[in-house]
């Protein structure tokens, strides 16, 4: 419902001051009003990661974005020991060969953020709801209810090997906050399957005392033993870019990309303190 919502606001209401468009947006996301968005001189990580989606169009971004073609570019810079297996790739639901498939895998959308089916036990699933689910998905142009260009590709499905710590604790997701090639902080998402909880940490693993749109996690999250090679692998795969945000899993003491994403949340996510928010906007330069 919310991405049909914005759908209809971004392609019938297009005439509005785009900074009242984000706003509603804001609110039908998360049920809350933000505070204002400065776009003409934009200073904090929000303003300025929405000035750059709306100001700044790079080709090499629609590589990036389609998850079936960011992995190309993975195994180029770093190696294809990193990429998560693809099972199969569909143009359509109804391509898919359930029998063919393991007992566990994901499906996810090649064209935007939050398109996922993650499946345990096929012979448990609703199959005929989950075809239906990713034909809504493939009907989506992400493109128009982000504001973000760089969806703008042919959506298909992809079927990825299924990665999970344990039956009890979700994957750790880490997602590297990179500035002009640089890892600055890294976001920690926990249980985010049932009381999704966020921490953010310094490079040294120095928990900070702020929220991105989640609360904090009352768990002690211990630093990933190959942090450091986490911290290389996410410099590298952003190197030249103003900024890009790098995810990243730990499984079985592998490292796995798996997103790279320009615009966190299309510069709609809530920081608090608003003051981390404008010290991450000075690490971004527009």
């Amino acid at each position: 419902m919310k991405f049909r919502i914005m759908a209809f606001f971004a392609t019938h209401l297009s005439a509005l001051n785009y900074a009242l468009i984000l706003r509603i947006y804001l609110h039908v996301r998360h049920g809350r009003w933000p505070r204002g968005l400065n776009l003409l001189q934009p200073e904090s990580f929000n303003e300025k990661i929405t000035y750059l989606k709306l100001n700044r169009f790079q080709p090499a971004g629609c590589t990036l974005a389609d998850k079936i073609k960011m992995k190309d570019y993975v195994a180029e810079k770093i190696g294809k020991q990193y990429v998560i297996p693809t099972l199969a790739i569909y143009d359509r639901p109804n391509e898919i060969i359930w029998s063919e498939l393991p007992n566990e895998f994901v499906m996810k959308a090649s064209h935007g953020s939050g398109m996922n089916l993650i499946c345990n036990d096929k012979h448990k699933l609703d199959r005929s709801k989950a075809e239906s689910l990713m034909q809504h998905w493939l009907a989506i142009d992400y493109s128009l209810v982000s504001g973000e260009w760089q969806y703008r590709h042919q959506p298909r499905i992809i079927c990825e090997r299924y990665l999970e710590n344990t039956a009890q604790h979700s994957l750790l997701d880490y997602k590297f906050f990179c500035f002009d090639g640089e890892p600055r902080y890294v976001q920690v998402d926990i249980d985010r399957n049932s009381q999704h909880r966020r921490n953010i940490y310094n490079t040294q693993w120095q928990l900070q005392p702020c929220m991105i749109l989640y609360p904090q996690s009352e768990k002690s999250i211990q630093a990933p033993e190959n942090l450091a090679r986490m911290l290389e692998i996410a410099s590298i795969l952003s190197v030249h870019k103003k900024f890009l945000r790098v995810y990243l899993y730990k499984y079985q003491n592998q490292i796995f990309v798996g997103e790279l994403t320009y615009h966190p949340g299309g510069g709609c996510e809530f920081i608090r303190p608003y003051e981390f928010d404008i010290e991450l906007g000075k690490l971004l330069n527009v």
